[in-house]
């Protein structure tokens, strides 16, 4: 017997094996390891040979952690970033917005508190204000094309 504090040593090459041939791995129904094939008959299969469905009111952990995200603090994070800077509280937006889909994708469509204010913020801080540039831009253009026909 080998002392605990020692490894046991590894073959190296199969020259240890009886007719240098490595034994044959475990298989049940193996003649060489004396298996015997299970016994027909008087054993209980699932009904329709489908295992029992979990229990429906069982949550994981991770599920419990998407239900409970909620993205009102970087909806206000978010919006004082736009009253400070426009194009970090854009980014942030996406980035905030992007993980609330994947959360909401993940819930299985139900969206997770939060989700309306970072829309609403895109809405009202990118979509509105190009709208506004939008139209002053088209106003130009058509008091030019006004202007320039006299």
């Amino acid at each position: 017997m080998q002392p605990p504090f020692q490894q046991p040593q590894q073959p190296t090459g199969y020259q240890q094996w009886p007719n240098n041939q490595p034994p044959q791995e475990y298989t049940p129904n193996n003649p060489q390891w004396g298996a015997q094939p299970p016994p027909a008959g008087n054993y209980q299969q699932w009904p329709n040979n489908q295992p029992p469905q979990p229990f429906y009111g069982y949550i994981d952990n991770r599920q419990y952690i998407n239900f409970t995200t909620s993205y009102v603090t970087p909806a206000v994070v978010t919006m004082l970033l736009y009253f400070v800077f426009w194009l970090p509280g854009l980014i942030v937006n996406i980035v905030y917005f992007v993980q609330a889909n994947e959360t909401k994708r993940r819930n299985g469509g139900r969206s997770p508190e939060g989700y309306g204010c970072l829309l609403s913020l895109l809405l009202v801080w990118v979509l509105v204000p190009l709208a506004i540039w939008g139209g002053i831009f088209m106003l130009s253009i058509f008091s030019l094309l006004l202007t320039s026909t006299h």
